[in-house]
């Protein structure tokens, strides 16, 4: 697995340590703000990115660009 850096910050370092918890056909999801920092951290890790509607969370009053990142054990 390839190594991230501690100056991804916490979520996503979170987000990759947990791996190690996975069984075999396990699956991890995590919904993070989508930037180019992050997609370029997690990319090695995850099956999927996918890129979520600006306004997947307005009803909670926010149009943050965000995106599904998906791992398996």
């Amino acid at each position: 697995m390839p190594a991230i850096s501690t100056a991804a910050g916490p979520s996503l370092l979170s987000f990759v340590h947990a791996r190690q918890f996975l069984k075999p056909g396990g699956a991890l999801a995590a919904v993070f703000l989508n930037s180019t920092s992050r997609i370029s951290a997690l990319q090695p890790f995850c099956q999927t990115w996918v890129e979520l509607p600006r306004s997947t969370f307005a009803a909670e009053g926010t149009h943050f660009s965000t995106a599904l990142l998906t791992m398996t054990g």
